[in-house]
């Protein structure tokens, strides 16, 4: 499994939740993003 996100999804960013967990956010490499969200500065793909 981790070969297979490795290979197709790369960091997007790390959110913290609590003091143990943290939310790791990926973005898929393949499709090209149609923008950027304004908010987050995040890929949009819509």
């Amino acid at each position: 499994m981790e070969a297979y996100l490795d290979e197709r999804f790369e960091p997007l960013t790390e959110i913290p939740e609590a003091s143990d967990v943290t939310i790791r956010v990926l973005v898929n490499r393949g499709p090209a993003s149609t923008g950027v969200d304004p908010a987050t500065g995040w890929p949009c793909y819509r």
